[in-house]
């Protein structure tokens, strides 16, 4: 029986990749990426703190338009090409809507920009740039540590944050 030149190299291909793991940008790195865009990151916290729901962006595909709900076409452009600006697939936010009374502690806006994601459905690792103003109330903040190590040293679940600028943060969140 031969086997094809296609199915050697399918096979090649499996082996090498199931080999090889998937590293997060160091802190530093997300940083350093932050400061060289932090105009636009801003300008993203900007649109979405007036978009009218909590939501996420850009749509998971062509039929899913419940995220589009009250945002604008030109708001919906702009968040386009800052998120090719940023290289940054999708946005998730929380927004307080306006006149709420019954969350007095929620911000008026929560912003995470997914970065960096490996793994499935019921396990991976996530690093993300956040827009919190109640993270430092919520979470221990790490300053002088690599995220990346210390999951690294525990494997446990774990959601690490570490300061950037103002209110801005790195989030790493584990799933074991």
């Amino acid at each position: 029986m031969r086997i094809s030149q296609i199915t050697i190299l399918c096979i090649t291909g499996l082996f090498i990749s199931c080999g090889t793991s998937v590293v997060p940008p160091t802190d530093n790195e997300m940083i350093q990426h932050f400061y060289a865009h932090e105009s636009a990151f801003n300008q993203i916290k900007e649109l979405v703190s007036m978009c009218p729901n909590s939501s996420y962006y850009p749509p998971y595909h062509l039929n899913d338009t419940t995220c589009l709900a009250g945002i604008s076409i030109p708001t919906q452009k702009a968040l386009d090409s800052l998120l090719v600006e940023i290289g940054c697939k999708r946005i998730f936010y929380a927004v307080k809507a306006r006149g709420q009374e019954y969350e007095k502690e929620m911000p008026d806006v929560e912003l995470c920009v997914q970065y960096f994601v490996s793994g499935y459905s019921v396990g991976g690792t996530t690093k993300e740039f956040v827009y919190s103003t109640t993270v430092r109330k919520q979470f221990e903040v790490l300053e002088k540590r690599e995220l990346n190590n210390i999951y690294q040293e525990l494997y446990n679940d774990t959601i690490l944050y570490k300061s950037i600028n103002g209110n801005w943060f790195i989030r790493l969140i584990y799933d074991n």
